[in-house]
């Protein structure tokens, strides 16, 4: 991510993504459909009674309400069914269909919806994204076509969240009349995705803490854990599951945004020690003049700052050294052309 345009076009195919804007009328075509002005979606953005992340937003200068509240956090919810594009039966009837034979049509083209489910956050005031619960179309389709491997060609061409998250932040920072360029944080909200919990735990135990602090291998509350992402902990945060629509988000939309990377990321859990909750903190800054990083010969690189974006369909440890503490992992990928 602090390639220059030019080096970052060898190791990004497509290098923007093809999406852009709020994607209102985009995500109508390809089946989605808006669930935000449902009454508990803005629960999601009350960071105090949902989330207890009140002393973290507090250090951070955040307000913990959300927008039904008066406070700076909205919360979106888009599924990947019952959307206007979705077929209705035939009259006399003409209602959706339940939601496994539901069907849309892009280009001449008969689609089946996912399920998917994308609850997202953005606070424009303060530049920050939230990623609150995803359920991908990949993911969505596994479960509802039982599929273990559906076909990209098959699944609608807006599907990943690095993409439904630029459009729910134009939308956010369109309404506020702000800057699209002031991004300053992500964060990924109680994280559930098992390989990034062992990311996470691989990450805290090998952890060395500053002289005087003792060694921490739980996560713990604010100010939580922090890895510079020159770090190989923070590269293999930055390269789960969680970390890489972080990473497509400031890679495909450089033109918009500039040189943009994420120097750390912060592990954190909610303030009260019997909620065992993961959260992950992207601190996003601009690339220093002078200062991006060459790329490797190989334009295939798959390194934490690749940013295609693509489909994760598996991903796995294969191999672990005898102290646990260094790993090889897999990723199964479906490059999204």
């Amino acid at each position: 991510m602090t390639l220059d345009r030019e080096d970052a076009a060898r190791h990004v195919t497509p290098l923007d993504s093809p999406w852009d804007g709020d994607l209102v009328e985009e995500m109508k075509t390809w089946g989605y459909k808006d669930m935000t002005d449902e009454d508990d979606v803005e629960e999601h953005c009350d960071f105090l009674l949902g989330h207890y992340l009140e002393h973290a937003f507090e250090a951070l200068g955040i307000s913990t309400k959300p927008a039904k509240d008066g406070g700076p956090n909205k919360c979106y919810k888009m599924v990947h069914r019952d959307g206007p594009a979705v077929l209705k039966t035939p009259p006399p009837d003409e209602r959706l269909p339940d939601v496994e034979k539901q069907k849309y049509v892009v280009n001449g083209k008969e689609y089946r919806v996912t399920n998917a489910e994308f609850i997202m956050g953005v606070n424009a005031k303060d530049g920050l994204v939230y990623f609150i619960n995803l359920l991908s179309p990949v993911q969505g389709a596994m479960q509802l076509w039982n599929n273990p491997n559906p076909s990209k060609d098959d699944l609608p061409a807006i599907r990943s969240s690095s993409d439904i998250a630029w459009g729910l932040w134009n939308r956010a920072v369109n309404g506020e009349n702000m800057n699209v360029q002031k991004i300053t944080k992500f964060m990924s909200l109680t994280v559930t995705n098992d390989e990034t919990e062992e990311i996470i735990y691989e990450a805290l135990g090998r952890w060395k803490p500053p002289p005087g602090q003792p060694r921490l291998e739980d996560p713990v509350a604010w100010p939580g854990t922090t890895f510079d992402t020159t770090s190989e902990e923070g590269q293999a945060l930055l390269g789960s599951n969680n970390g890489i629509a972080v990473g497509y988000f400031l890679a495909q939309h450089k033109r918009q945004l500039g040189q943009k990377y994420i120097p750390k990321i912060t592990i954190f859990t909610p303030n009260y020690e019997e909620i065992i909750t993961l959260n992950l903190l992207f601190w996003v800054e601009d690339v220093p003049p002078g200062s991006p990083e060459k790329p490797k010969e190989d334009p295939m690189d798959t390194g934490p700052d690749m940013a295609v974006a693509v489909d994760i369909l598996d991903t796995r440890v294969v191999k672990r050294s005898v102290d646990g503490k260094n790993f090889v992992r897999e990723h199964v990928m479906r490059a999204k052309l």
